[in-house]
């Protein structure tokens, strides 16, 4: 008599994956629940769990996506796939934050609308040698209403914005001035559809400076700037006789901003062309970052010259005679 043998297959090995339910950051992955752990798991036999529990692989290099009423582990990637957005409104906080994941400022003096996204937040969720390269895989846009406040029935006006365009600049700029004929600045509310977890909403007494366009701009194209005249700039220069006067006209936490804290900065006034040499005015900003004037005597005229310097991000102007 002939004797069958059945080779017993052995079960695969259970996996339990614990993540983060905004971001799909993985938490944990191991191979027993964990009793103490507050954030939701899914339980898996995939071989990138395995891996993860050998130490051949590291679970910052993955995120848990759903696709298809499956939940799954994917490699990071250059592509940001977005949470699915929440069905309620939310309404954006106003108390003080560290940890934002997006953040809403109104400046109240030129009545522009800042939105931005922590790049710390984008940064963890694609792959490190990808971040400079990051495509977003979304079909929705980021909403903001703007309300009354205390009467969210009361909608001012909708902010509609591109995930790409806000996830690749890092900010979204828009003026919001005609909102100050229905209601007073200090007056409102802002709601969204979360995506991410942490919001905040800010009104700032100020004027925003977009430096945008010198944040795109490249490393040879900014290598030296020259003031202008725009109302739009950080800091200003006046002359008045002999005397010229620098001062800022933006709060200190803009030009922090901007990575400007205590540093010297030198001007350099010149002719019709650089080679023109009139002068130059060294500009302590610790003082001018705490409201202070600062006054120079020259023989120089700023107004029939040209003065430049060097910081891609500083805009600075001169008033006219």
């Amino acid at each position: 008599m002939t004797v069958a043998i059945q080779k017993r297959n052995k079960p695969a090995r259970e996996y339990y994956v614990y993540y983060d339910d905004w971001t799909g950051e993985v938490i944990s992955v191991g191979h027993r629940v964990q009793p103490t752990q507050n954030a939701p798991h899914f339980v898996t036999s995939d071989a990138i769990a395995q891996r993860i529990v050998s130490g051949q692989d590291g679970d910052q290099d993955y995120l848990v996506h759903h696709l298809d009423n499956q939940t799954q582990l994917i490699s990071k990637s250059a592509h940001l796939r977005l949470r699915q957005q929440e069905d309620a409104l939310f309404l954006l906080p106003t108390n003080k934050v560290t940890d934002w994941n997006v953040r809403v400022r109104l400046y109240t003096k030129n009545m522009l609308l800042v939105v931005e996204i922590n790049h710390a937040t984008i940064s963890r969720l694609v792959a490190i040698n990808r971040r400079n390269q990051i495509q977003v895989t979304a079909d929705r846009k980021f909403k903001f209403y703007i309300t009354k406040k205390d009467a969210p029935e009361h909608l001012i006006t909708t902010i509609i914005i591109e995930p790409d365009q806000l996830i690749c600049d890092g900010q979204s700029i828009h003026s919001v001035i005609d909102i100050t004929k229905h209601v007073g600045v200090y007056d409102l509310d802002v709601f969204t559809r979360r995506i991410f977890e942490n919001y905040h909403f800010e009104i700032i007494d100020d004027s925003y400076v977009d430096v945008s366009a010198q944040r795109s701009l490249p490393v040879s194209a900014v290598s030296w700037q020259v003031v202008g005249t725009d109302d739009q700039s950080h800091i200003r220069f006046t002359q008045h006789g002999n005397c010229v006067m620098v001062n800022s006209i933006v709060s200190a936490k803009q030009l922090d901003a901007i990575g400007i804290h205590t540093q010297m900065i030198t001007f350099y006034v010149v002719g019709a062309t650089p080679d023109a040499y009139l002068g130059n005015i060294t500009v302590d900003m610790a003082r001018l970052r705490v409201g202070q004037i600062q006054k120079f005597n020259v023989d120089f005229d700023i107004y029939n010259g040209i003065i430049m310097y060097r910081h891609p991000k500083l805009k600075v102007s001169k008033n006219g005679k």
